[in-house]
């Protein structure tokens, strides 16, 4: 088939087309337009139709006249050798050059509109553009604002509370920015490239035309040049790297849903968040898959894709609705039960060099006792140590506790089974009660003053 790019080219200027205006209302890149044109490639029987449709004219106005009956039979009989053919020209389209290409001609029309306007015409636009993309800003930021603090009030102030509210909020937050981006650009386009019209186009065209002889024998030999073979191994360098934590969050995530559904049997709690990380994990699939594409210079179906994401957002959100709700069913509990403590006892011989460091102790008198009793008060699995250093000539004793992260992941599970949240950082998985007489309780202020103004002096001493 014998195409005409200098035909299409008429046909275009005719209908008061520019190379912009066509190659957006066909759907693809200036660049492949330009090709058409100089005649260096030639569009498929599909994108023919289209062009023809566009413009209202026969195919047999985009062809050679002394070959154009000729053509139409052979596009008719080799349709499916014309669509393979089509989608080897489009092939452009799906590699990462393509993307480099793009921004790299938005960047030269910015820069082409800029270099023409004149000082005021430059400030004008400087200061619409700022201040378009301030109000986009500050409208992302209440929108996010107005959600985070009603997630907030519907799940409540505990750390759990807190910690689901940020992970939405974060989500919606990159949600908020990435359409925030988009719609910033689109609107600069509108407003400024599509209206903009280069002066020097028309000529450097028409000279670009006069060598097209020339253009065509060294076109391929041109694109990619060498710059574009660099930016392209660096961004694919970038997208690896960046593939890395996406492949490791996938693997934590499919881990978690594992869990998730094992502990359904402690509540529908574990089947929602299941689904919610379901969501997540078929939009961090669809970003691996785009990256990969990228990559791998591989054609991808941004429409496909798109599906699948609006799909992870669906469930994702279904996920966030019913996590939600079911934890508004939850108790919120701040002490454990007293028959969830054991006790043990432990007595300590009073002496005059003793401290006790009782900052989070209960004090007891009871004149009867002559030396200082320590009761112990701990919930199962909880482990504490009563132990001493010597500071100076005093004895200064002091309780440590633990309870372990097994512990309080079993003991996570047995609350949400119940229906019940608490806050795991601040409870009191052990209690001291030290009981002992009056004059033993004063002698045990009176020796943790001077020791505190004995470690003052010394660190005085010391310039601490």
């Amino acid at each position: 088939m014998k195409f005409s790019g200098k035909k299409l080219e008429k046909i275009r200027e005719d209908n008061d087309y520019t190379q912009e205006q066509l190659a957006s209302t066909l759907e693809v890149t200036t660049l492949l337009l330009e090709k058409w044109e100089l005649g260096t490639v030639y569009p498929g029987k599909d994108m023919l139709l289209k062009i023809c449709k566009v413009f209202k004219c026969s195919m047999g106005d985009l062809l050679e006249e002394d070959q154009e009956e000729e053509a139409e039979e052979t596009a008719a009989k080799n349709g499916e050798s014309n669509s393979n053919e089509s989608k080897e020209q489009y092939s452009d389209n799906s590699n990462i050059n393509f993307v480099i290409k793009s921004i790299s001609n938005f960047m030269n029309k910015s820069y082409n509109m800029f270099y023409n306007m004149n000082f005021m015409q430059r400030i004008k636009c400087a200061c619409e553009i700022v201040i378009e993309g301030l109000i986009l800003l500050v409208i992302c930021i209440i929108l996010h604002n107005i959600v985070y603090g009603f997630i907030q009030d519907i799940i409540g102030y505990t750390t759990i509370g807190n910690r689901i509210a940020d992970i939405i909020g974060n989500i919606f937050a990159i949600a908020l920015t990435v359409m925030g981006a988009i719609l910033w650009l689109k609107i600069y386009r509108i407003r400024y490239l599509d209206q903009y019209k280069d002066e020097n186009e028309e000529l450097n065209y028409k000279k670009r035309q006069k060598s097209k002889t020339k253009e065509a024998n060294n076109q391929k030999s041109k694109i990619p040049n060498m710059l574009d073979k660099v930016v392209s191994i660096i961004l694919k360098i970038i997208f690896i790297i960046c593939m890395i934590p996406l492949f490791a969050l996938l693997v934590g995530i499919i881990c978690v849903i594992v869990m998730s559904v094992y502990y359904i049997q402690y509540g529908t709690i574990f089947l929602w968040t299941a689904l919610l990380l379901l969501g997540i994990s078929i939009l961090v699939l669809c970003l691996i898959n785009l990256l990969y594409k990228f990559v791998a210079s591989k054609f991808y179906d941004l429409g496909g894709v798109f599906t699948a994401a609006i799909i992870g957002f669906i469930i994702m959100g279904v996920g966030i609705g019913a996590t939600i709700a079911t934890y508004m069913g939850f108790e919120e509990v701040n002490s454990f039960g007293e028959g969830d403590y054991k006790t043990a006892t432990v007595s300590i011989p009073m002496a005059n060099n003793i401290v006790f460091d009782g900052s989070n102790c209960e004090y007891k008198i009871d004149n009867s006792v002559n030396d200082i009793q320590i009761k112990v008060e701990y919930v199962n699995g909880a482990t504490y140590k009563i132990d001493y250093n010597n500071v100076s000539r005093y004895k200064d004793y002091y309780i440590s506790q633990d309870f372990g992260f097994l512990n309080t992941y079993k003991l996570v599970l047995q609350d949400l089974k119940n229906s019940k949240v608490r806050n795991y950082e601040t409870a009191e998985y052990v209690k001291v009660i030290i009981t002992t007489s009056q004059s033993n309780y004063d002698a045990l202020k009176l020796n943790s003053t001077n020791l505190n103004k004995l470690q003052s002096t010394n660190n005085t001493f010391m310039g601490i």
